[in-house]
């Protein structure tokens, strides 16, 4: 996977057993790597996915080839992947926002620094004593999503079934599910107070860096699914 691994999953989008899973089966490490790139596709369009999955090249790290961003690559990526805080008059920033009118959660905003997370933010806490880091993503909430789908029943030679819960009572995952699709749009489209916006705000306001973008609109979702 270019982004995600193993310890994207906790808190909220937990998902069981993982690390045995990956170890005795590629089954889920073939459904993340599908749907990481499909998640890719739709927030930025197949041309700006592939553009962006170019500049990494594959290296030796600690735990054995990872893909990391080419070194000369261009520094839009950067800003792409790790984040950026800016202002209207900073490099590479054209129709830069008004959020008070931009309709989308951040009514009254009086901010005059944008701020864009990244694909992939990084918290760094104090645990018994120690630093801990926690990496989130929307491309591992968009993946639980699917995975929460995935798991709502498993294929047998007669069909489809239920998975038994030993010991406990099977209920409905919809509810998680819902939740981390709403979070995975308000990271792509939505806007807070405080000047931090969503993916495809921030491209807007980097639309000559970012030409090939291709904006699909989709919603966020009730408890039933609509």
């Amino acid at each position: 996977m270019y982004f995600l691994d193993n310890s994207f999953f906790t808190g909220d989008i937990f998902i069981p057993n993982l690390e045995e899973t990956c170890i005795k089966n590629v089954e889920f490490y073939k459904l993340m790597s599908k749907w990481e790139k499909e998640c890719l596709e739709l927030v930025l369009g197949k041309c700006l996915s592939d553009e962006l999955l170019s500049q990494f090249e594959i290296v030796t790290g600690e735990n054995g080839k990872e893909y990391k961003l080419k070194i000369d690559a261009d520094p839009k990526w950067s800003y792409l992947i790790d984040g950026r805080k800016y202002q209207s008059t900073d490099e590479l920033v054209i129709n830069f926002a008004d959020l008070s009118a931009y309709g989308c959660g951040c009514y009254e905003s009086k901010c005059t620094v944008h701020n864009w997370e990244g694909i992939v933010k990084e918290q760094t806490i104090l645990l018994q004593g120690a630093e801990a880091t926690f990496k989130e993503s929307f491309l591992a909430y968009y993946v639980y999503f699917m995975w929460c789908f995935d798991n709502a029943s498993k294929t047998t030679g007669v069909g489809e079934q239920m998975p038994e819960a030993k010991n406990s009572t099977g209920i409905t995952n919809k509810a998680k599910r819902i939740a981390a699709w709403n979070y995975f749009y308000t990271w792509v489209r939505g806007c807070q107070k405080g000047g931090k916006i969503g993916l495809h705000l921030f491209i807007k306001e980097h639309a000559e860096a970012f030409e090939s973008f291709e904006e699909i609109c989709f919603k966020n979702q009730n408890i039933y699914g609509l």
